[in-house]
């Protein structure tokens, strides 16, 4: 892999769209219009201050609105004020459900022997920012770096490509393959049976530290840039553009769910949107690019494992699917195939900013 350019730190320009961000101020939330990015800190106009605003961060933008707030970054004519990054709350918000899809990239999908054929499903956990992920010894810890899209106000149906309608940021999508392995469908990935589970615990969703909102959303998508680097290795990297279901479509697919009362690709989606709507609660994550860490056994694998399952009997105690599984996951952690702890991740994309994740030992 070649290391593309991320500007990571770089601030959109307010001629291509604004960047807010969120804290904690006492008992109230403050949302910021960003300015720049120094690594360690933002330098940025407290839109709550300056336009007595209230609410989440959503809800401010929508009192303001994207032109006043696209004017004021252009003349920075309010109070500029230095806050550490570590300040930062999730752009996520506070929702607990989420709307996630998988093999979403064509050379994802080959990697894991599928057909390219992306599914939704349910990621049931809140957002965080960038603390540490933990992993005990009966995990399979991987990664996913991906682009999330929250709506700005509740979608009914696909909204125009030249409004600001979306808030983009980056984030991660963090599994548990021990648990996927074990809970998904074999004969039927695209179900996205067991996907929820092994990948809503807590601090599995961790995500950058501002939102940008583009006038033109589409265009936006298609120039964003994402990669991950594991201990100083590029791991992944793709160009957004390259979603096998680019968001106009994931929209159209949900809400048709959701309106003829069924699960689609997973038993839950069709619950997550009640009344045929998605709301600013719910974070869209677009899916992942290649370059995780669990691939499936290769077939050399398989038949091995065939062949000790009648030797030894062991079909008096399981099937050979689950079988074959639990020598293939014992393999994983025997070798160490999956993150471990003092592990380093650094994901990055184009004017989103960095997530610096450190793993940690389940104490």
């Amino acid at each position: 892999m070649i290391n593309p350019v991320i500007k990571a730190n770089e601030i959109i320009s307010p001629s291509k769209g604004i960047t807010l961000a969120v804290i904690q101020n006492s008992r109230q939330v403050h949302a910021l219009l960003v300015l720049a990015d120094t690594g360690d800190h933002i330098k940025a106009i407290d839109i709550s201050k300056h336009f007595g605003v209230t609410g989440g961060i959503i809800e401010q933008y929508q009192k303001v609105g994207y032109e006043k707030l696209r004017q004021l970054a252009i003349e920075q004519n309010g109070k500029v004020t230095s806050y550490s990054i570590k300040q930062l709350l999730s752009p996520a918000g506070e929702g607990a459900h989420h709307l996630a899809l998988g093999l979403n990239y064509a050379k994802h999908a080959k990697e894991v022997n599928d057909e390219a054929k992306p599914f939704m499903f349910v990621k049931a956990t809140v957002a965080t920012r960038a603390q540490p992920i933990s992993v005990d010894m009966s995990e399979l810890l991987d990664y996913e770096v991906e682009l999330c899209a929250r709506p700005l106000q509740t979608l009914t149906t696909v909204p125009a490509v030249d409004e600001p309608a979306f808030g983009f940021f980056i984030c991660g999508d963090f599994t548990d393959r021990a648990k996927l392995l074990r809970g998904i469908d074999t004969e039927n990935l695209q179900s996205g049976q067991g996907f929820s589970y092994a990948k809503s615990k807590a601090n599995y969703f961790p995500t950058g530290p501002y939102m940008v909102i583009s006038k033109h959303w589409q265009k936006f998508i298609a120039d964003t840039q994402l990669s991950l680097i594991l201990n100083g290795e590029l791991k992944q990297q793709e160009k957004a553009e390259k979603l096998l279901w680019p968001l106009n479509t994931i929209i159209e697919k949900a809400l048709h769910h959701s309106r003829h009362n069924t699960a689609g690709d997973s038993e839950i989606v069709a619950s997550l949107l009640p009344a045929g709507k998605i709301s600013p609660k719910i974070t869209i994550l677009t899916g992942t690019p290649e370059g995780i860490l669990v691939k499936p056994p290769e077939t050399s694998f398989k038949v091995i494992s065939a062949f000790n399952y009648i030797l030894t009997g062991k079909f008096t105690d399981s099937s050979l699917i689950n079988y074959v599984i639990e020598r293939y996951i014992a393999k994983l952690m025997t070798e160490k195939s999956t993150l471990q702890p003092n592990d380093q991740l650094l994901l990055k994309a184009n004017y989103l900013g960095e997530i610096k994740i450190t793993i940690v030992g389940d104490d």
